[in-house]
C-alpha cells in the first residue's frame, strides 16, 4: 500500500503567501478537524509582521507568533472561535488571508501496477476517500450477470464464489467474451497486491451469472 490512514498533517502552512492578493476563501470545515485554538494569518508585508502580529493579537487573542520564512503569523484565540475569528481577520488592513488551521489525512491507495495512470475512473467516483473509510470487508457477494467469468485470471484470484450457467443449466461460467471478466474485475479485483488492476471493493467477492 502508499499510503494508509497517515498521520494528520497540517496543511495551513502549506498555504502559498503571495503579497497583494486578495483573500482566499476558507474551505469547508469539517468537525473536529481544526487545531483548537490557532488560525493562520498570511500577512501583505512581511516586515509588518512583528506590529501587525501584536496588533491582532490584542484585539483578536491572546498571543501571537511567526512562522519563519514565511509571511504568516499564527495568533492564538479562544477555543471555538476559530473560524469566526477568521472571517474577521480578512477583512484587517494587510492580511492577505486567514484561516483555522485545519488538518488534512492522506488517502488510503492501493499499489496495484495500473491503478495510476490508467484507472482514472476510480479517481472519478471518489474511491480514494471512500477506501479511507471502510475497504469493503464484510461486503456482501455481488452477481456480475454477464458472459461469465475466467475463473483462471490471476486477479481474480479467491474472489470468484460458484456461478450459473443459465443458458446451459450448469456451474461452467467460463468466459468465452471477456466482457464478464472485465466487469469483475472492476468490481472486486485483488487489490493492493502490486500487480494489476485495482477493485472497487477491496474483499469483497463475485457470483458469476453467465447469459451469454
Amino acid at each position: 500500500m502508499r499510503l494508509a490512514f497517515a498521520p494528520a498533517v497540517l496543511v495551513a502552512l502549506l498555504l502559498a503567501f503571495a503579497p497583494g492578493t486578495s483573500a482566499r476563501p476558507a474551505p469547508p470545515a469539517v468537525p473536529g478537524w481544526i487545531v483548537p485554538g490557532q488560525v493562520v494569518v498570511g500577512l501583505r508585508d512581511r516586515a509588518s509582521a512583528p506590529a501587525l502580529g501584536q496588533r491582532l493579537a490584542a484585539a483578536y487573542g491572546s498571543a501571537w507568533s511567526a512562522v519563519p520564512g514565511t509571511h504568516a503569523v499564527v495568533l492564538y484565540v479562544p477555543e471555538g472561535q476559530e473560524e469566526a475569528t477568521a472571517r474577521r481577520l480578512r477583512h484587517e488592513a494587510g492580511v492577505d488571508f486567514a484561516e483555522p488551521t485545519y488538518i488534512l489525512r492522506l488517502l488510503r491507495e492501493p499499489n496495484d501496477t495500473y491503478y495510476r495512470g490508467r484507472q482514472w475512473n476510480l479517481q472519478r467516483i471518489g474511491m480514494p476517500q471512500a477506501w479511507d473509510m471502510a475497504i469493503g470487508a464484510g461486503a456482501p457477494a455481488v452477481a456480475v450477470i454477464d458472459s461469465g467469468v475466467d475463473a483462471s485470471h490471476p486477479d481474480l484470484a479467491g474472489k470468484l464464489l460458484p456461478g450459473w450457467n443459465a443458458i446451459a443449466n450448469t456451474i461452467d461460467v467460463y468466459d468465452a467474451e471477456g466482457h464478464g471478466t472485465h466487469v469483475a474485475g472492476l468490481l472486486a479485483a485483488q487489490t493492493d497486491n502490486a500487480q494489476g488492476i485495482a477493485g472497487v471493493t477491496w474483499s469483497g467477492k463475485v457470483v458469476p451469472v453467465k447469459v451469454s
